[in-house]
Order: structure tokens, then C-alpha cells, then sequence
């Protein structure tokens, strides 16, 4: 089964900053107090119209990030640790990839692998396994197969 994600993951706490940074912003509830922004092709072109300043994105791990979402996620980061992620898998084939910002820094750098990168991302924000497989299914990412 294919497993296609793209999105910021930040805490509930951070909802009313990213209200303020994102028009129309809609998230999405996960487990253990966090929100799911998905990043798709016209949010990102939302964005590029509220943003036009933000360069293109530098990190080559990544297919989807744009400038403006690295905008946004460094921006709200200044609340509350941001996490940007990416799946891509085919009948079990495919990597994952994440990175986390704090305040403006990266603190967890691009890091793409078949597994791994989206759990360090989910610890730094403070998932806890609380008795599921991973911090990927505690938060319930493994419900969520295409945004």
C-alpha cells in the first residue's frame, strides 16, 4: 500500500502563530497534542503569493519543501520545535525524510533514510512511544497514507 505524506508537525500550541502565518490555515489533529499541516501544491502556491520574498529552499533531501514552507516553519519554530516531513513509499519500498527547526535553527539537519528520520523528528518535538511500535504510529502518521 502507498504511503505519500508531506507536512509541517508542530504542537497544539503553536496553532494560534501558524493562524497568523498561514492563510486558511487547516490542521489536522494527531495524537499527544500535535497538529499536521499538509503541504501540498497549492499550499505551497498560497504561500509563494504571502511570501514572495522566500528564496527557494536549499536542502536537496527534500522534494517538496519550498522556500515559502521553510519560511513558515522557521517563523512559527520561534514558539515551539517545527518539523518538516516527507514520506514516499510503493508496496513497502521508499524513504522517509525530516528535519527540525527551534527557534529559528535547524536542530535536527535534513536526514532521508527508509526509517528513522520522521521518529528523531517526533522525539525532538516530544512524542512519546506510550506502548506503540514508534513515534510514527503513536502520533498516528500510520493512518494518515496520503496528503
Amino acid at each position: 500500500m502507498a504511503h505519500s505524506i508531506q507536512a509541517l508537525i508542530f504542537g497544539d500550541a503553536l496553532l494560534p502563530e501558524a493562524d497568523l502565518l498561514v492563510p486558511n490555515c487547516r490542521t489536522a489533529a494527531l495524537r499527544q497534542g500535535f497538529r499536521l499541516l499538509a503541504v501540498t501544491t497549492q499550499f505551497t502556491r498560497e504561500l509563494r503569493s504571502v511570501y514572495p520574498e522566500a528564496p527557494d529552499a536549499q536542502w536537496s533531501d527534500f522534494e517538496y519543501l519550498s522556500g515559502p514552507v521553510e519560511s513558515v516553519a522557521i517563523r512559527l519554530s520561534a514558539f515551539g520545535p517545527v518539523a518538516y516531513v516527507e514520506t514516499e513509499y510503493h508496496g513497502g519500498i521508499g524513504a522517509q525524510a525530516a528535519m527540525v527547526w527551534h527557534k529559528g535553527i535547524v536542530v535536527l539537519p535534513p536526514r532521508t533514510s527508509e526509517v528513522g528520520p520522521i521518529n528523531d523528528a517526533l522525539v525532538i518535538l516530544g512524542v512519546a512511544r506510550h506502548g506503540y511500535l514508534d513515534e510514527f504510529e503513536a502520533v498516528g502518521l500510520d493512518r494518515r497514507r496520503h496528503l
